[in-house]
């Protein structure tokens, strides 16, 4: 994608790209889809407003976007890569193609949802965001206090592509704010704490202790009884980061 998107760009194909095999084209796999429209943009000398449009989509949209995702793949920037996304969309010449594009971004907006962007904040590196979200969920936990155990509907709200950041792309005043599952259970004085240090996320390393947590479920019961069994075997594990088998015994003449 990096190297078809680049050559159309400068309007340069190396030998080596025009041999380059895609792959089948599969529903499954948007990004192959992607790569044969453009390579079929690239090799017909008078292409159809069709192809033009698709190609210019996927050059200044979907491969922008793509590989944004991939670098920023947190949870906490999804909000960015939406706006993104919508900024992106803008440079769409066509204006059917547009509202067709920005009208499956708003469908799709999760990340737009207030608890989402609040979250994001509260991760933020800049300390004005942090205390704007702490200020905007504490609100809402006064304001929805005797709705906490009720069942609510996640609805997206209505985006506005011509924003100018991220966290304006919906419109507060008309939204209703609630607080991020994810501190639901943070007490207002640790929620506070977060205005001096950004919060720490979940990521992938934290995941993979997954699997710890489990064997450790099946050999005791209890949250204490657990936790001191994950310790005990990291520790054991730090001590032997080897285990010693038959052939570490055996001779080596």
């Amino acid at each position: 994608m990096w190297k078809i998107t680049s050559a159309i760009i400068l309007g340069q194909f190396d030998k080596d790209l025009e041999c380059l095999k895609i792959g089948p084209c599969s529903h499954s796999r948007w990004l192959t889809t992607a790569c044969h429209i453009c390579r079929l943009y690239a090799c017909t000398q008078k292409p159809s407003s069709v192809i033009n449009i698709l190609t210019a989509y996927i050059v200044n949209v979907y491969a922008p976007m793509w590989f944004t995702v991939k670098y920023h793949e947190l949870a906490i920037s999804g909000p960015q890569n939406l706006f993104f996304l919508m900024q992106r969309s803008e440079l769409i010449e066509d204006e059917v193609a547009k509202e067709i594009v920005q009208r499956c971004i708003q469908r799709n907006a999760f990340y737009a949802h207030p608890e989402n962007i609040l979250l994001a904040e509260l991760a933020s590196s800049h300390k004005s965001d942090r205390i704007d979200s702490v200020q905007t969920i504490i609100e809402a936990r006064a304001k929805n206090q005797g709705e906490a155990s009720s069942v609510r509907l996640f609805r997206v709200p209505p985006l506005d592509f011509k924003a100018i950041k991220w966290q304006l792309t919906i419109k507060w005043s008309e939204t209703d704010t609630f607080e991020p599952p994810l501190i639901r259970n943070m007490p207002n004085t640790e929620l506070l704490a977060v205005v001096a240090e950004p919060l720490v996320v979940h990521t992938q390393i934290v995941e993979r202790f997954v699997k710890e947590v489990t064997k450790a479920s099946h050999t005791v019961v209890g949250r204490k009884r657990r936790d001191a069994t994950i310790k005990t075997s990291m520790d054991n594990r730090a001590k032997h980061p080897k285990q010693e088998s038959k052939k570490d015994f055996e001779s080596k003449y």
